[in-house]
């Protein structure tokens, strides 16, 4: 397992992909604070009507996490959903996969090594953007409450690993990137229009680890609904994972 995750690792490497998630990452995590800081007021300049004074509320630091946790969930959310369909079924389609499970490599090794591999890759990525964020609130608000902030990434991260295990079943599932794409994007959809409902059990959905950073910041959440909707969360990557695993073990692998 661990010769497989560090072949895993090192393709990435080698592809640029692990930089070029991380850059992006680091790039959006950076810009949030001064989009924060300096949009409104840009905004404002370019649209209010010469002679008309309106006054903009000054931003605050809460403003630059509402950006950054907003690139997080769409931008970004969009980058990792598209890189890791590519990277789960890249030798899939380019037929490489009879050769690679020719050799002493179990399929559930194969799959749970591309799902930990992304995960490190992910979870590095965030720890620079949490860098980077940090630094650029700091010098332009004066202010930033890392642990909170730290705290908040946590549930942010699970998200992120939620959508890689869907990006997983379905890039085992087709044989195609298009067909794994639509999938995902399909099933991402239908859960964000499901988080709409905050009654019963879909309040736990989750979707609703997105909305959780106002909250850990705040120091006004709920634990036990945090840990809740982890705990589900959770198991549904568990579920998800799983499901890759039996589909794949039983697939028919060919050229």
């Amino acid at each position: 397992m661990i010769t497989l995750i560090k072949y895993d690792l090192n393709y990435l490497l080698k592809t640029k992909k692990f930089i070029i998630i991380s850059v992006v990452v680091g790039i959006f995590s950076l810009l949030s604070p001064i989009m924060a800081k300096y949009l409104p007021e840009l905004l404002n300049s370019l649209m209010t009507p010469e002679g008309i004074q309106i006054t903009i509320p000054e931003p605050t630091v809460m403003d630059a996490y509402r950006q950054y946790f907003s690139d997080m969930n769409e931008t970004i959310l969009f980058v990792i959903l598209f890189f890791a369909i590519s990277i789960f079924i890249s030798e899939k389609t380019k037929g490489m996969l009879p050769l690679i499970l020719s050799k002493p490599i179990s399929r559930r090794d194969y799959i749970i090594s591309k799902f930990i591999t992304l995960i490190i890759l992910i979870t590095i990525s965030q720890i620079i953007g949490i860098l980077g964020f940090s630094l650029y609130t700091y010098v332009l608000f004066d202010e930033i409450a890392f642990g909170s902030f730290l705290l908040s990434n946590i549930p942010q991260l699970l998200y992120f690993v939620f959508v890689i295990s869907i990006c997983l079943f379905f890039a085992t599932i087709h044989k195609s990137y298009l067909a794994a794409l639509l999938s995902s994007f399909g099933v991402y959809f239908v859960l964000a229009l499901l988080s709409v409902i905050t009654v019963g059990p879909f309040k736990y959905f989750p979707v609703s680890l997105t909305k959780l950073f106002s909250q850990i910041i705040l120091n006004v959440a709920d634990v036990k609904d945090i840990l809740i909707s982890l705990a589900v969360t959770l198991v549904m990557i568990i579920g998800l994972v799983y499901g890759s695993i039996k589909i794949f073990t039983n697939q028919e692998v060919t050229r």
